[in-house]
């Protein structure tokens, strides 16, 4: 598997959308470091990549209810946020799918009327 793209709006460190394009930062390097001071929102990258793609993160291992994730994941006074990652991965074969295919997986949350303290 291959990122190319991950968007956050609105998760913890991170408000409003922020995006890192990997194909355009790192212009075709295959090995990358996420790096910045406490706070800047590193982990949040990565809870973004597993949110978009299994709709859970490690750091809510033990949290079950939707609501429950969304305040422990949503930016403090947001009333939505999401996370996507576009992807690609190498399929063999000569079949439609052969070669590289691309996916976008996306993870989102909303409470009601898109409040702060709406129900999610």
């Amino acid at each position: 598997m291959k990122l190319h793209r991950i968007a956050v709006h609105n998760l913890n460190s991170l408000y409003d959308e922020q995006v890192v394009d990997l194909e355009r930062d790192l212009e075709g390097a295959s090995l990358f470091l996420i790096q910045g001071p406490t706070g800047s929102g590193k982990s949040t990258l990565m809870d973004a990549v597993s949110l978009a793609l299994f709709g859970t993160t490690p750091r809510l291992r033990g949290v079950r209810k939707a609501s429950d994730m969304a305040s422990a994941i949503l930016s403090h006074g947001a009333g939505s946020g999401f996370a996507e990652v576009v992807f690609s991965r190498w399929h063999a074969g000569d079949g439609p799918l052969s070669g590289r295919v691309t996916y976008r997986a996306r993870w989102a949350v909303r409470r009601a009327r898109d409040k702060a303290d709406g129900k999610v």
